[in-house]
């Protein structure tokens, strides 16, 4: 189990060195769908089986334990390595605020769109999430390739 992801990652590492992208742009494409394709196919099964909340909660659920545990983990070992006292540096530059905003605003719109709909997922909601990350993922492609230097657009 260590062995694939380790060998698809660095795959795509090598794919995005050779075509000069951020990790992050990978990570939100390429990555990302492929992650994500088990969990799509699985919670529409679901919900066409007549579950459909069982689906849609989800669809939430498993990312959410995933970060939850990758990052609980992750710093657990750390800190067990070091002490609670270590700092782990994180890298903050435009595409990392681009990030940090559209997730704010994606979480948002549907934190305020979902009481008022009664918490019914309709098809115009799918549309506009869909229209959101349309709309992100262009917002980040142009802070990726807005004509300044790797390295030189850090805050």
């Amino acid at each position: 189990m260590y062995l694939i992801p380790n060998e698809i990652v660095g795959l795509l590492k090598a794919f995005g060195v050779t075509m000069d992208l951020s990790d992050a742009i990978l990570g939100l494409t390429v990555l990302a769908w492929g992650n994500s394709i088990g969990d799509f196919i699985a919670d529409t099964a679901i919900a066409r089986q007549g579950y459909p909340r069982m689906g849609f909660s989800a669809c939430f659920a498993a990312p959410v334990v995933n970060i939850l545990l990758g990052i609980g983990i992750a710093f657990t070992v750390e800190f067990a390595k070091h002490g609670v006292n270590y700092h782990i540096q994180v890298d903050f530059d435009q595409m990392v605020l681009t990030l940090a905003i559209s997730l704010g605003v994606a979480l948002l719109a549907s934190f305020l769109l979902m009481p008022l709909t009664k918490f019914q997922a309709t098809k115009y909601h799918g549309i506009g999430l869909i229209g959101l990350y349309v709309i992100i993922i262009s917002a980040l492609s142009v802070v990726e390739f807005a004509g300044v230097e790797k390295g030189q657009h850090k805050i």
